[in-house]
């Protein structure tokens, strides 16, 4: 310059980059139930850049299942200053009718300078509810009448005894035979070969403690088909000279009652920092499958240590998100929500209070059983050749992760017909092959060890 003073710029453009943060709500990874609905939806976005900006731009919210499009809401929001985050409410409801894995995009529409991290893409599974799910469970008032001269059951700490039922009972749509009794406050109906789908789980799957840790009710873990009045570490006492276990057959057939009964059980095993004392029934009732849960008296003392706090509810034969009803929530709900702290001193059901469970029945009888079936199975799609829709059946035997899906002869995946965790049926799904050129193509089916594939032909 003329006055001899120097200038030099530093530094290049400021960069202009908005980037899709995190899905709110529903949040990646996210569980729900078929037939509920997600309202309230939200995410995040970022001004990631180095300058403010003031011009107003428009975010998408997509739900996607495989290529079907099935919730779309667009808001157009104010500019983001420098690395300023903000959460975006978009309109409308969201409720998904079918199960399985659905794809979330959150999409910025902004003209950024970087395109590469415009859109963030996350899962939610939508799952099946049982008939668990749809239980009546009523509180009711029942004096509470303590049973004596009955058989003795389990004692000492984190034990298990099966013993055969007096009649069959007819529960989650299946009929058992027996019974497992744990001095953890819980039973598991089974049938037919132990550590089988329906059977009683074997000690490997209940393990050394008795699945006495918290949250048990609300997992897949063993023990299924699972009645657990008062869900807790309990204990007889080492010696079993504390408590007591025991079950009576009451009244003739066809009303008989199946009573166990948990008496002064130490309200959480370790005596060192418990002394309250529970006294508590499961009644199962002939011809009607009615249970109930009967509350006695707490002999109140200390409780505490650690992992203390119980759960109440029950659980099918599968077990995991919402294949539990939770009595403590009144319903089902996922599996990391199952409440597991209650107290004998200030959560108990109360002396001579009781919960009717009814509705858990989905089988009139054996016969009208959904018979399930007995080996894998993936069949010859039908049509075939066809054009443009196909249908695929295929039975499962085992709880699991199943994928059905079709390539063309050279290997290139086409479309993703499954991709969910079912569980034991009949099932059939489609293929609408519109977008897809005439020729061969092969269909896989994997599940757990099973790997079958399938030709089939589309023809224009």
């Amino acid at each position: 310059h003329g006055n001899g003073v120097y200038e030099r710029r530093i530094g290049v453009a400021g960069l202009f980059d908005y980037r899709p943060l995190s899905f709110e709500s529903p949040s990646d990874g996210a569980k729900i139930l078929a037939g509920s609905t997600i309202s309230g939806i939200t995410a995040s976005i970022q001004n990631s850049g180095s300058i403010a900006q003031t011009d107003s731009f428009d975010v998408t919210y997509r739900i996607l299942k495989g290529s079907t499009e099935l919730f779309s809401s667009t808001r157009r929001i104010a500019g983001l200053d420098q690395s300023e985050t903000r959460e975006v409410s978009f309109e409308g409801n969201f409720t998904p009718l079918d199960s399985g894995l659905h794809v979330l995009q959150l999409i910025s529409l902004a003209a950024d300078q970087i395109s590469f991290n415009d859109t963030l893409t996350g899962l939610l599974t939508v799952v099946l509810s049982s008939p668990i799910a749809s239980a009546r469970v009523t509180k009711l008032g029942c004096p509470y009448a303590e049973i004596s001269g009955g058989s003795p059951g389990p004692s000492g700490d984190d034990r298990q005894a099966a013993i055969p039922l007096p009649f069959r009972l007819t529960y989650d749509g299946h009929t058992y035979d027996s019974l497992q009794l744990s001095t953890n406050g819980w039973i598991e109906l089974g049938t037919g070969t132990s550590g089988s789908l329906y059977g009683l789980s074997t000690p490997a799957q209940i393990g050394p403690a008795g699945a006495s840790n918290n949250g048990r009710l609300g997992t897949i873990q063993r023990p299924t088909k699972a009645l657990g009045p008062w869900w807790e570490d309990l204990s007889t006492g080492f010696s079993g000279t504390i408590g007591e276990v025991s079950y009576k057959t009451l009244d003739s057939a066809p009303n008989r009652i199946f009573v166990v009964q948990w008496k002064n059980m130490l309200a959480f095993f370790d005596s060192t920092t418990t002394t309250t004392r529970i006294n508590f029934q499961l009644r199962l009732y002939e011809t009607s499958n009615v249970i109930e849960y009967h509350y006695g008296p707490v002999i109140a003392g200390t409780f505490g240590g650690s992992g203390a706090g119980a759960s109440l509810g029950l659980k099918d034969h599968i077990g995991g998100d919402y294949h539990f009803y939770d009595i403590a929530r009144n319903g089902t709900a996922a599996a990391a929500d199952v409440i597991t702290y209650l107290n004998p001193l200030t959560g108990w059901p109360g002396q001579d209070g009781c919960y009717r469970i009814e509705n858990v029945v989905t089988a009139v009888s054996d016969m009208n059983a959904p018979q399930l079936p007995s080996q894998i199975y993936l069949g010859q799609n039908y049509p075939n050749p066809f054009n443009p829709k196909t249908n695929f059946g295929f039975r499962i035997v085992d709880f699991g992760l199943v994928t059905l899906k079709v390539y063309d002869v050279l290997g290139r995946e086409v479309a993703t017909i499954v991709n969910e965790v079912l569980p034991p049926g009949h099932y059939s799904r489609t293929w609408d092959a519109t977008d897809a050129a005439s020729g061969i193509y092969l269909y896989k089916m994997r599940a757990g060890s099973f790997n079958e594939t399938k030709k089939m032909m589309l023809i224009r």
